[in-house]
């Protein structure tokens, strides 16, 4: 009865220690590592040279027996060189005795410790006679790392790797790099554009040519002699007085017996100097200006002489009537004369 009774309670110790999946022994050292992985199974070991309570594989019986142990990066439940497993570098160390806890990265996270028993030299044909794995423990995941982008926008190191990712980014994945492509891509540098200077156009100044003295010797203008007078071109006989009409020298005889008309001289001047008629002169003969006198009152009626007004208007005739028996007179004087007849005799040629 009481050997059934210890044998309940080893069975019970049993399941306490190899029941779950993560089976842990020497509680104190193991700092939340267990094992994946023992000889004959997790919940059944069946070597005889590990002990998972202790943490120890030993070979005792000499020769070329030996222990080997491996550690590989990540969680594998067979870390050996024959599996493909990740080795550390520096191992497998070889021993006849080795124990998990001796091993500088039982306490560190995510590393794999695994011990095997050999009773021959080392061989990658070589079968275990025991052996246990043991993993330290996953790490405590970190703290998403926050990136603050060109925008002003926060984001998560995984969110942004995403976007970059769907926007055909290949990598570097490094936080710089990643973080330098995504603000490449979302703030473009702004290309400052240089407005081109406009190419002067050259102002072509025309010297002012400095005008040159040109000395004008004047042309004498000719001058007509006055009519009349010693110096005079064209004389008329005594006893007459000269008149110019257009180019025409008129004698006009001063006697009232005289013949009257006009009396061509022969020009006495031999010179081939050909004088310009002179320009008829006209004289403007000036208006009368009518003058009012403050205070006095306008001529209403002519004086009263004893004369009626239309014998006054009748004296004025009688001027008119003398020149006109003079003019007679001197025109019957002229038409006598040697001048008049020769000239006539010229008109009647042509």
């Amino acid at each position: 009865m009481k050997k059934i009774l210890a044998s309940l309670a080893i069975s019970f110790l049993s399941l306490l220690i190899l029941g779950s999946g993560n089976s842990v022994f020497a509680a104190g050292w193991n700092n939340g590592g267990y094992y994946i992985n023992l000889y004959g199974g997790l919940n059944s070991h069946s070597g005889s040279f590990c002990n998972p309570s202790t943490g120890e594989c030993k070979w005792p019986n000499g020769g070329t027996g030996h222990v080997e142990e491996y550690v590989c990066t990540g969680k594998y439940t067979n870390c050996d060189n024959g599996h493909g497993a990740p080795v550390v570098g520096g191992y497998p160390q070889y021993s006849t005795d080795f124990w998990i806890i001796a091993n500088s990265y039982v306490n560190q996270c995510g590393y794999t410790i695994q011990l095997d028993v050999f009773n021959s030299a080392p061989s990658a044909n070589a079968n275990p006679l025991d052996f246990m794995t043991w993993y330290s423990g996953d790490c405590s995941a970190p703290a998403p790392v926050q990136v603050t982008v060109c925008t002003g926008e926060t984001m998560t190191e995984d969110r942004m790797d995403q976007l970059l990712q769907g926007a055909g980014y290949g990598g570097p994945w490094d936080l710089s790099s990643a973080l330098a492509a995504y603000n490449r891509a979302a703030c473009p540098a702004v290309v400052p554009t240089s407005t081109p200077m406009p190419t002067p156009t050259p102002i072509i100044v025309t010297p002012t040519p400095t005008p040159a003295v040109v000395y004008v010797t004047p042309t004498p203008t000719p001058t007509q002699a006055p009519i009349g007078g010693a110096n005079s071109l064209v004389s008329c006989p005594a006893g007459t007085s000269q008149y110019l009409s257009g180019s025409t020298v008129i004698c006009m005889s001063q006697s009232a017996n005289a013949q009257t008309g006009p009396i061509n001289v022969t020009n006495t001047n031999n010179n081939s100097n050909i004088v310009n008629p002179a320009q008829p002169i006209v004289v403007t003969q000036p208006q009368p200006q009518v003058v009012y006198v403050s205070g006095a009152t306008g001529v209403t009626t002519l004086p009263k002489t004893g004369m009626p007004v239309e014998a006054w208007g009748l004296t004025g005739f009688f001027p008119v009537g003398i020149w006109l028996r003079k003019f007679a007179s001197s025109k019957k004087a002229l038409q006598s004369s040697a001048n008049y007849l020769w000239n006539q005799r010229q008109f009647l040629k042509k």
